[in-house]
């Protein structure tokens, strides 16, 4: 059954509280970037802004952890409302991850920028990050489907996926196939009611 909704704030309006003092930093710093590169004509600096991005992104994924709760959990039960209580710690995990991504990433992106030639610079920011992401997010996308076996919406890849990764031969499998078969049941409880 769908969870109950939360009295506590959001972790994404619990994160953006939480980096309420490091607000005025970051402007700072976007300006410092900005000023540094027009006063030398150097344009490293301005190269260090993406990596000055990928650090905020870290940042708020981080302060979301402080709560109960995670960025990625609010994400997940918007996309799906009807989502169990049992995916939180994943989502505090995936959350963790994808902080550790983003630094990475900025710590990359900060090198290049400050001692790599340009052109690994540009490469690196301007494609192989993105690729990188989507090669994380895709791997991330198994290992959730895996974990969980949660075939909800039955489409063309679930089907494929439970037939490769059957719900039943794990605990968390079984976990999400009784949720499902609730909720279906709640479902129907109100499909009935309403037509009554």
């Amino acid at each position: 059954m769908p969870a109950a909704p939360s009295s506590e704030p959001s972790p994404l309006r619990a994160a953006w509280e939480a980096l309420r003092p490091l607000r005025r930093i970051a402007t700072l710093g976007a300006l410092a970037l900005l000023a540094t590169a027009a006063a030398s004509g150097d344009p490293r600096p301005l190269r260090l802004a993406p990596a000055w991005v990928y650090a905020s992104l870290a940042a708020l994924f981080a302060a979301s952890l402080r709560g109960g709760g995670s960025i990625l959990e609010s994400v997940a039960r918007w996309l799906v409302p009807e989502a169990p209580g049992f995916i939180r710690g994943y989502c505090r995990a995936t959350t963790a991850a994808w902080a550790a991504v983003f630094l990475a990433n900025a710590a990359a992106i900060a090198w290049l920028a400050l001692a790599g030639p340009p052109e690994a610079w540009w490469r690196f920011a301007g494609r192989d990050v993105w690729l990188a992401m989507a090669g994380f997010a895709a791997a991330e996308f198994l290992v959730r489907k895996t974990w969980f076996r949660y075939y909800f919406r039955g489409g063309p890849f679930e089907r494929l996926w439970s037939r490769l990764f059957p719900a039943e031969r794990t605990a968390r499998g079984r976990r999400s196939l009784a949720y499902i078969e609730a909720y279906r049941a709640e479902l129907a409880r109100r499909s009935r009611r309403g037509a009554e």
